[in-house]
């Protein structure tokens, strides 16, 4: 993907909905991917309830908004991302009064995975990531946000900036978490 993607005040309402993923490859990854490149830049402005004047509605992503410069979220059954590379700048402003809850995941190659199978091996960012969230949690990274799976041999060579902003999170500051990382921001297996 070479250009722009821009997504601004977007909202995702549908009850149980699995949130908003953006990548220059493919938002949502079924299976695998190999040796895709990304260069364009990647940006989503999200809101939660619906322009804020409804605090009841569901919130953008009732589990994981996810942003990532190749892949914004790989699905369960994915077993192997190889050789991606992300060229591009990626900018994303999660934000909303209703965030109580909600997770954000925003990288340079994936954004999210909750394959425990998944290996990530080879992947290189070379694009800038700049993210700001009120979500519950945040996780923000070079190569991959938050993994359940393993990374191998990946290099991130940009700068990762993340600000969790949980002053307007329901759920208070305290029981919030962030988690930002050259590589990767959370990950429950091997790096």
């Amino acid at each position: 993907f070479t250009g722009t993607m821009t997504s601004k005040n977007a909202a995702d309402t549908n009850n149980g909905g699995n949130g908003i993923s953006l990548g220059g490859i493919a938002g949502t990854l079924a299976f695998n991917a190999e040796s895709c490149t990304n260069s364009g830049a990647i940006t989503l402005h999200g809101l939660f309830n619906n322009g804020g004047s409804n605090t009841s509605a569901t919130a953008l992503g009732t589990t994981y908004p996810s942003v990532g410069g190749c892949i914004g979220y790989a699905g369960t059954k994915s077993e192997s991302i190889y050789d991606c590379v992300n060229e591009g700048k990626i900018d994303a402003d999660i934000y909303g009064a209703n965030s109580n809850g909600s997770t954000s995941c925003v990288a340079g190659v994936i954004g999210h995975s909750m394959s425990a199978v998944l290996v990530v091996n080879k992947c290189v960012n070379n694009g800038q990531v700049t993210a700001k969230s009120q979500t519950k949690a945040f996780h923000c990274a070079g190569v991959m946000a938050y993994q359940k799976g393993e990374i191998k041999e990946s290099v991130n060579n940009a700068s990762v900036t993340g600000e969790h902003d949980v002053m307007n999170n329901t759920a208070g500051a305290s029981a919030c978490t962030f988690n930002i990382g050259g590589i990767v921001g959370y990950n429950c297996l091997n790096v």
